[in-house]
């Protein structure tokens, strides 16, 4: 597709009006670097013992944020069949609704052109949403931050980053639309860490009634990390707060890995971090997982104390581990523990140890399949999708033969049951459904593609005929998806033109 740059114009300075009249944070309040709240707090948090503040940070309960929360869903829908690649918009669905609009602000606004505030540039640079309330945070970083190769949309998108502040970046919009730019982070500015020329997001995003809590990573110009933090950022105001950093020498120190330290999740009071433990590099540069820990942030003293920790199973002689933490989106609570020679579930809690025996009887690796787990956990259930292979007479997993099934768990312990609901594509064949949240007993669920076509242009101006598969979200009662029932009651989407 071809587009004029002056069409594209209007964006650019819709946005830069936007986050001005939304009132960004002011010039002399430099959201760059790191503030400290108390005398006690160095500038460079690293070089406190512990890196622990000794004062309450935040008020109310802090929890973990993603695209759903709080009966709404948010999302960036792409909108090239109104002639404008590279752009999306930004859409809130509410589940008591089910209506979806796009967040803007603009009065008689018709969401068809860039110049709405809800339009995105958002080419070749992703956006991560998390949703906290009325309010949708944007975060973009740097690492996404590349030539497209087109000169227009090159040019569009250094104009992006120069309204947007161009580096590592928060922007915060309310359900009217009214966008701003909340926080950025300059390169090296947390930690003062050397060599640092570029600073991304970790995973996970808290938050309570004040602040945001998140992991940012600093890294040299070969993208090794030299240091990953957790910050606070001020939900109003947007300055920013280090809880704790870690270096490559206290990694080095402790034995645990820079890369894989994660927000997991965020409890009452409290902000739930974990580490592996890795071994020193072998000969030929491998290591091995050895366990982890958890790291727990008392928001109310500012301490941190050390949670439950684990170790790896050692693998079999075929050089496989059959016992692993399952990876868990959506809201976790703990960790969860597959074996897939059993087909169980364990959860364990981040902070005691304690664990309980959740399930038994899903899909098991028993020589001639292999099983594969990973989790969504909503309010009430674990949505487990198995991923199983067959496996030849030369022990390998045959090519083509993966099968997806999707299983609920109820979180109070219990037999799995298993959703024959599928969704399904020419392309890509049948698959699970997507829970991607639970609400008043009911699940948000992508349940069906609508696939079509349109009439694209060339760069030469000549017509093609490209497909478009548009998704399809509903809600529908938990026991009722359970049984095996597919009486969604459907998302109406903001514009089928756009879609």
């Amino acid at each position: 597709m071809k587009q004029s740059l002056l069409r594209a114009l209007p964006f650019t300075l819709a946005l830069c009006l936007a986050l001005t009249a939304c009132g960004a944070p002011a010039a002399e309040s430099d959201t760059s670097t790191p503030t400290s709240e108390t005398a006690e707090t160095p500038a460079n948090p690293a070089a406190a013992a512990g890196n622990t503040s000794s004062t309450a940070i935040g008020a109310g309960e802090a929890h973990l944020l993603g695209e759903t929360y709080g009966g709404a869903a948010y999302a960036l829908r792409n909108v090239y069949l109104l002639g404008y690649p590279g752009y999306s918009v930004l859409t809130r669905t509410d589940y008591a609704t089910l209506i979806e609009t796009p967040v803007c602000d603009k009065a008689g606004c018709d969401h068809l052109t860039p110049d709405c505030p809800a339009w995105r540039f958002d080419a070749f640079a992703p956006v991560m949403l998390f949703a906290d309330g009325n309010t949708c945070y944007e975060l973009c970083d740097q690492k996404n931050d590349v030539p497209i190769g087109d000169p227009q949309l090159d040019a569009l998108r250094e104009e992006t980053l120069a309204a947007e502040g161009g580096e590592a970046r928060i922007l915060a919009s309310d359900e009217a639309g009214c966008r701003r730019l909340l926080a950025a982070f300059a390169p090296g500015a947390v930690t003062g860490v050397p060599g640092v020329v570029e600073t991304v997001f970790g995973t996970g995003v808290a938050a309570d009634a004040e602040n945001l809590y998140l992991l940012v990573k600093e890294r040299d110009d070969n993208e090794i990390i030299c240091a990953v933090s957790l910050l606070s950022v001020n939900k109003e105001t947007g300055a920013l707060r280090a809880l704790r950093s870690f270096t490559q020498k206290d990694a080095d120190a402790e034995g645990y890995s820079l890369n894989d330290i994660l927000l997991e999740g965020a409890a009452g009071r409290t902000l739930y971090l974990s580490c592996k433990f890795i071994s020193q590099p072998a000969e030929d540069g491998q290591v091995t997982l050895l366990g982890g820990k958890a790291l727990c942030f008392d928001l109310d003293i500012g301490a941190w104390r050390d949670g439950c920790a684990w170790q790896a199973d050692p693998p079999d002689a075929e050089g496989k581990i059959h016992r692993y933490q399952v990876g868990v989106s959506g809201r976790p609570t703990g960790w969860l523990t597959a074996d897939d020679r059993a087909g169980s579930l364990v959860a364990t809690d981040w902070e005691t140890g304690e664990t309980r025996e959740l399930c038994t009887g899903l899909p098991a690796a028993d020589g001639k399949h292999e099983a594969y787990y990973q989790a969504v956990e909503t309010e009430n259930w674990y949505a487990v999708t198995v991923n199983e292979y067959d496996r030849g007479a030369d022990g390998w997993v045959t090519e083509g033969s993966e099968q997806n099934r999707l299983f609920l768990v109820p979180k109070a312990g219990g037999d799995p049951i298993e959703l024959p609901q599928r969704l399904y594509t020419t392309g890509h064949g049948e698959d699970t459904i997507l829970i991607r949240d639970e609400w008043a007993g009911q699940f948000y669920c992508l349940y069906a593609y609508e696939e079509g076509s349109y009439q694209a242009i060339n760069k030469d101006g000549s017509l093609y005929t490209a497909e478009d598969i548009r998704d399809k979200y509903g809600l529908i009662p938990a026991e009722e998806l359970a049984a095996g029932g597919t009486d969604y009651r459907p998302v109406t989407p903001w514009n089928e033109a756009a879609r």
